[in-house]
């Protein structure tokens, strides 16, 4: 995300140079907001059918609304966890948002103000390692959850993005060869990272995060400079296809299989697992065109987007 946002706000430009603020929080929120508010109205519609599940309150529901729409979801949930059940995914959406509110401006004074890049890399690669330790601070002093779920500590991995658009836009640091080699054993780090991490355990927090983070950096980094040893298969028409409607996937895939265990938990697991991979690219689909591009591509768009 870090790296998708940078590479975006860093794209939206006006003729003279400016940054198009306008036009880069149009197409943020017309990405966005759409397919999660038809996900909402969708589950707040469920909610009343069943009495608002699992526990019975009307309010959970309004609270993950509001949340979700207003953009406080993480801090909703970490306040009352038992709202991670039914919003597993969009609470992540918040930090991305509380990003784009933070972002454009240092980006501003990046590359409007101080104008060389390499002090501009210099501050984002120092932010790393700071963030890194403020993460392993909050998670020794506040426990898991706020490690997990607050803006100022999940912030440190958009900020890895960042810098490697930044990389990989402005500069001519990266060494195409040198990615290539690293990308492959990368990969091997981020599956062993994510096989041996526990969250409630001090290792993810105390560097196995910053790991996993860098690794998948140079992993997106090797995609950019077409060097990565599997791209042939990565673009292919078929992954293409998954990319595009990995949106409405990231929505609806932990809702799906919330429901399918609350409303079939007698039927055997592999054809719950199957039904909800079937469902959820279903409902992926269905976000992708008949929600997200055609709103994407409206009139009211295209007209907010052309304002100066």
């Amino acid at each position: 995300s870090g790296f998708l946002i940078t590479y975006k706000l860093l794209s939206t430009r006006h003729a003279d140079g400016r940054l198009a603020l306008r036009r880069f929080y149009v197409s943020r929120t017309a990405r966005i907001m759409p397919a999660v508010i038809v996900f909402l109205v969708v589950h707040f519609v469920y909610a009343v059918l069943f009495d608002f599940p699992p526990f019975g309150r009307i309010s959970d529901e309004v609270i993950m609304v509001a949340a979700t729409i207003f953009q406080f979801a993480n801090y909703a949930v970490l306040s009352n966890t038992e709202l991670l059940e039914e919003n597993g995914a969009l609470w992540s959406l918040s930090v991305e948002g509380h990003f784009y509110i933070v972002w454009p401006f240092i980006v501003f004074l990046l590359f409007r103000v101080i104008k060389k890049i390499s002090v501009a890399v210099a501050v984002l690669t120092a932010m790393v390692p700071l963030l890194y330790m403020w993460l392993a601070w909050i998670f020794h002093n506040n426990g898991y959850l706020s490690a997990y779920l607050r803006t100022d500590a999940r912030i440190v991995s958009l900020v890895v993005g960042a810098l490697g658009a930044v990389l990989w836009m402005k500069t001519t640091y990266l060494s195409p060869l040198t990615l290539r080699i690293l990308a492959l054993p990368a990969v091997l780090a981020m599956v062993i990272v994510h096989s041996i991490a526990d969250g409630w355990e001090p290792f993810i927090w105390d560097g196995g995060m910053a790991l996993f983070d860098v690794a998948t950096m140079i992993v997106v980094l090797a995609l950019a400079h077409g060097v990565f040893p599997a791209l042939a298969l990565l673009t292919h028409a078929s992954m293409q296809w998954i990319g595009k409607i990995s949106y409405g996937l990231y929505i609806w895939q932990i809702p799906v299989l919330t429901l399918l265990n609350r409303h079939a938990s007698e039927w055997n697991q592999i054809i719950i697992c199957v039904l909800a991979v079937g469902i959820t690219i279903g409902l992926g689909a269905v976000s992708y065109y008949a929600v997200e591009q055609p709103f994407r591509r409206s009139q009211l768009v295209r007209k907010l987007s052309a304002l100066p």
